[in-house]
């Protein structure tokens, strides 16, 4: 029942999430006018599921505050230098040492990297509990639909077609399943450490909206732009908070 549960919140997770590179392809110009608040509620969605969820979890798995602690600080500074090391193109200017050509193929990777480790977040968070892996699985669901809007637009714009880009995106969320099925069957050898992975998970999710998305919310400078960004990040806290409460029941 749990493995089911894993795959049918995976797909959730990350398969789904393609929906929202195909709303940009069908509908451009929504996607143009709405998608900065997509990513508001994500972040806000992110941090709910970090704080409110994995954390409470997390240092009750690892028994000691400062080393949960500890690990979530690894955590970020694990996908940290993960992005950085993903970053094949490093720019000065308008120089960059990477061929126009070769970018969709380093986005591809480093997208199919982020989908796996999702599908070992989601695996673990639902070894931990159920609902905690349902929270998660949403988290990271609205976190997706954003992140894949953005990177069907970059494929596109770098000249790839839209059958192409839609066939890369599938390939790599299929990853994501690759990264659950393993953490599920590897479970007894890793059920000691779900503690460290939770952690390490809470850490992930917090760099993902604070280094990620966040930053993008900044460059709006119209005030009543700048305030439904603000509401739509309180729905998605609330929206995870009454969910965290709803399925502790």
């Amino acid at each position: 029942m749990v493995l089911e549960l894993i795959l049918v919140f995976t797909f959730i997770a990350s398969i789904a999430g393609i929906l929202g590179g195909l709303v940009l392809i069908l509908k451009e110009e929504f996607t143009k006018r709405f998608s900065i608040y997509f990513v508001s509620f994500a972040a806000g969605a992110l941090l709910a599921t970090a704080f409110l969820d994995l954390l409470p979890e997390g240092i009750a798995l690892v028994s000691d505050i400062q080393f949960g602690l500890l690990l979530v600080l690894a955590g970020v500074v694990l996908f940290f230098v993960i992005e950085k090391l993903l970053i094949w193109s490093h720019c000065h200017g308008n120089e960059c040492d990477i061929h126009h050509e070769s970018r969709p193929y380093v986005l591809m990777v480093g997208d199919t990297v982020h989908n796996f480790i999702d599908g070992i977040i989601v695996a673990a968070s639902f070894l931990v509990s159920v609902p905690l892996g349902m929270v998660t699985a949403i988290a990271i669901f609205f976190h997706e639909i954003p992140q894949e809007m953005g990177d069907f637009g970059t494929m596109l714009h770098m000249g790839l077609s839209r059958k192409k880009t839609i066939l890369f995106n599938l390939v790599s969320a299929a990853f994501s399943f690759i990264g659950a099925i393993l953490t599920f069957f590897f479970a007894p050898l890793v059920q000691g450490l779900l503690g460290f992975v939770v952690m390490i998970a809470a850490g992930n999710l917090m760099y993902i909206a604070i280094a990620d998305l966040i930053p993008e919310l900044h460059h709006e400078r119209n005030t009543k732009k700048a305030i439904t960004q603000i509401i739509f990040m309180l729905l998605g806290i609330v929206i995870i908070w009454g969910l965290s409460i709803f399925l502790a029941e």
